[in-house]
């Protein structure tokens, strides 16, 4: 579990710098340049009610949301970051299911291969301080030709373990015992490394191409990653998968929770922050807690894991680009497309969200030119 609290923190660290960033940004403009420029101006009738005919970019900010409303439109964004967190911290807890501990011993050599196991313990496994057989080691003659024959304790060569399927957890699979256990501790630094590593190279990206194209490569990404991580025999495959993975998940979510930023005015969204985290913080555990006494097993597991992430990569691909990234890029016809449709889902006024967006861009253009 260690990996999956880092990889929580460190997504939540993404989250918070990216939204801190952006509410600076919003934040530059003064509230006594607000007021100068929001003073003169009156709003014409046929405008929504809230929109204000200043040309400031914080103020442009605000008329966004005005547009937009408030309802189904922040709602599908929610629910799709509060997926995507779900499937991040299930990917990150996903050693609980595929993981965990199994016990083991030396296997015997061929010739011993038919004894019952426990004659086997007793006969060749040496017997610890504490009582308990060695799971790494065993004798080496298995039996003595006489009383004064000294046997050795040797490192097992190959192990047996006390499952019916040793590809249920990746310990049996890969043999992820004994002086093999640094592998296990290898592959959730990598999990961990994966999250590091590109998570601020996805937030360029999305600055640059937006932020949809950006969510649906990453979450298209952790699909095929998941599928792979899941079925392959490769020790070294599946280490790979997890990282991409990993980077995949953060990405989607940390995306997700900006989209989620800029679509929702200030009223609503500390709230839907704080819904979307506490949703899926409760859910992971509670889901995990039941799963775990019903051991599904690597396969089962891994299935869950993959049908989880194509719910999350359908539903980023209902969604709309963020109007805010499409504004701030000039992109005015997708925003006004994208804009009005929000609108029309909150069952807002269209004739009035029309001429509130034209007002918007007009004072858009003024914002731009009067910077230069």
């Amino acid at each position: 579990m260690k990996e999956a609290d880092v990889v929580s923190v460190i997504s939540f660290l993404a989250i918070w710098l990216q939204l801190k960033r952006l509410s600076t940004q919003e934040a530059m403009q003064s509230n006594a340049e607000v007021a100068a420029d929001a003073g003169p101006k009156s709003r014409p009738p046929s405008l929504l009610e809230g929109f204000v005919g200043a040309d400031s970019r914080a103020v442009i900010q605000e008329n966004v949301y005005v547009i937009l409303g408030h309802g189904q439109f922040q709602e599908s964004v929610l629910l799709c970051t509060t997926l995507s967190l779900t499937v991040l911290l299930m990917h990150a807890f996903a050693y609980l299911l595929i993981g965990g501990p199994v016990d083991h011993w030396c296997q015997p050599p061929p010739d011993w291969r038919d004894l019952p196991v426990q004659h086997w313990k007793n006969v060749g496994i040496p017997v610890l301080n504490d009582g308990s057989f060695s799971k790494c080691t065993m004798y080496d003659p298995q039996v003595q030709d006489d009383a004064e024959e000294k046997r050795q304790e040797v490192p097992c060569a190959r192990w047996d373990y006390d499952t019916t399927n040793i590809g249920d957890s990746i310990v049996s699979m890969w043999n992820l015992v004994c002086e093999r256990s640094w592998l296990y501790s290898m592959s959730t630094f990598v999990y961990t490394l994966g999250t590091l590593c590109l998570v601020p190279v996805a937030g360029i990206m999305a600055d640059h191409v937006g932020r949809r194209p950006v969510v649906l490569l990453s979450a298209t990404i952790m699909l095929f990653a998941s599928i792979a991580a899941g079925s392959t025999p490769s020790f070294g495959v599946f280490l790979t998968a997890r990282f991409v993975v990993s980077a995949a998940a953060s990405a989607t979510n940390v995306l997700n929770f900006i989209v989620l930023y800029e679509v929702t005015g200030h009223e609503h969204r500390a709230l839907y922050i704080l819904l979307a985290n506490s949703v899926a913080t409760t859910l992971t555990p509670a889901l995990y807690t039941f799963l775990r006494p019903l051991r599904p097993g690597r396969t089962l597991s891994h299935a869950l894991l993959v049908v989880a992430t194509a719910a999350v990569l359908a539903w980023c691909y209902s969604l709309e680009e963020s109007p805010v990234w499409l504004l701030s890029t000039w992109k005015i016809r997708q925003a006004e497309s994208t804009m009005l449709q929000a609108a029309k889902s909150n069952h807002m006024d269209m004739a009035k969200a029309r001429a509130t967006f034209r007002a918007l861009s007009e004072r858009q253009r003024e914002a731009a030119f009067s910077e230069r």
